[in-house]
Formats: C-alpha cells, structure tokens, sequence
C-alpha cells in the first residue's frame, strides 16, 4: 500500500496484489484524470483512469483501448471520495497496460505533476500467498513425480512439427527450482531466514 499523496489537489493511495491495483482517492472536482505509468518519471505503457461524479470511473490504455476496472465507488459527495481496482494485463480478458511486480517502480501524473511509486507488498501478504502458492505448488509435483517417476520438463506443451513431447523429458534444471523451492519451504516452517543461514554479511549504513 502506499500511503496518501496529494498531486494537483487529489490525494491517492494504492493498494498492490498479485491481480490488479487498487485505486483510491478524493477529490472535490467533479472530475479528474489520472495516469498510472508502468515505469517511473512517466515512461512507458499507461493506463489513463477517468473519474467522474456523473460516469464513474472510466479507463484506457495507452492506446486507447478500454481497460476493465472493478469494485468501482464514486460518492458524490463534496469531499468525492472514490476507488477502483484495474486488473492487471496478466489477468484474462484485460488489455495491455502493466503488471505489477514486487520491488517494482512506477508512476503517476495528474495533471502536470508526477510521483514515482514503488510496489512492496506487506509481510502479511507475502506469508499468504507464500503459503499458497509453495505449499501448495510443491505438493502438486510430489503427486507428479510419484505418477510419472521423473520431473517432466513441461507439462502440456511442446513443439508438435518436430514430434517433441515436454512431457517425456526431464532436465536438471526443473529439479534445481524444486530443490531450491523446498529449501525455501523449510527454512519457512522453521523460522529461519535465507541470509543468516547463508551467513550473507549485514550491509552497514
């Protein structure tokens, strides 16, 4: 989350997830325009989000493309409060515009005024979806492993003109990322963090 800032008398906040990017924000205009950068000082593909007491909240990309926005909220009232979450490209069904990573750096314009911002997802979160998606992916290639025998190097892919199945074929590096994978699944359930046990030095100030 980022915590509030004012440009050009509207004051934003973000709120990252792995899908999309939430908006939100007050203005006393009955409308504002604000572009949301995927790179920082305003470069790169945008997202121009619209909103408006009257029409709510409309967005495009760069390209002029409507973009879907969801869990959309425009008060009219006079201190105009309102949010909105623009799924990310990644996502089904939404046009190019940006997907945002952790740790990355982007920006925002409204009006003349612009303000980097950086992506950093809560420990809170993190956690979660660490639990998810480790827990849950390491268990899905235990099943895997036990019904094949081997780490397939794909799974429902391959190159059908030159008759090679992914499937087949195994390669050590699927087997690094699993050993990696689990390594960082038990350091986790113990406690522990990666660097200390690596006896990675502290960076002094």
């Amino acid at each position: 989350m980022i915590w509030p800032l004012t440009l050009a008398d509207v004051t934003l906040s973000f709120i990252g997830s792995h899908k999309g990017l939430e908006i939100r924000g007050q203005c006393k205009a009955d409308e504002v325009v604000i572009k949301v950068f995927n790179q920082p000082d305003a470069k790169g593909s945008y997202a121009v989000v619209t909103v408006s007491k009257d029409k709510g909240v409309v967005a495009v990309n760069d390209k002029g493309e409507a973009l879907r926005a969801t869990d959309v909220e425009v008060t009219t009232t006079p201190e105009g409060y309102f949010k909105a979450k623009l799924p990310y490209t990644v996502v089904k069904d939404q046009k190019p515009w940006m997907t945002g990573i952790e740790h990355g750096r982007y920006s925002v314009q409204v009006g003349n005024e612009t303000r980097n911002f950086y992506l950093a997802s809560s420990e809170h979160v993190l956690r979660i979806w660490l639990e998810y998606e480790l827990g849950r992916g390491l268990r899905t290639w235990e099943a895997i492993f036990k019904e094949k025998g081997y780490i397939p190097t794909g799974m429902g892919a391959g190159d059908v003109l030159a008759g090679v199945a992914w499937e087949r074929l195994s390669d050590s590096g699927g087997y690094a990322h699993l050993i990696s994978a689990a390594a960082q699944w038990l350091l986790y359930l113990e406690g522990k963090k990666d660097w200390e046990v690596h006896g990675i030095p502290v960076v002094s100030k």
